[in-house]
């Protein structure tokens, strides 16, 4: 059995000349074929917009976490300076 792979070592070209000869399949539908698969290849890479987004998504996220630390830290001493100011005036 013929695979396609077997057609060409470019595997766009093998693909393609699988579907003309292997399957006998029309030359447009063919390449609308390969043109389908490259784009479901191109999907599954990120561009270089979301990968930026993706970075600057995490940045903000740890500087939304670097803030809020010290501000918890904050809190929780004001909280334990006022309980113990009113547990010492009751």
């Amino acid at each position: 059995m013929v695979t396609w792979t077997d057609f060409h070592t470019d595997p766009r070209k093998s693909y393609y000349l699988f579907l003309r000869n292997g399957y006998a399949c029309p030359a447009h539908l063919a390449h609308a074929r390969v043109k389908q698969v490259d784009a479901m290849i191109m999907g599954l890479h990120d561009s270089p917009r979301q990968v930026r987004a993706r970075v600057l998504l995490i940045a903000l996220m740890g500087l939304a976490g670097a803030i809020g630390r010290p501000r918890m830290s904050l809190k929780r001493l004001w909280e334990h300076r006022l309980a113990s100011r009113f547990s010492q005036a009751g």
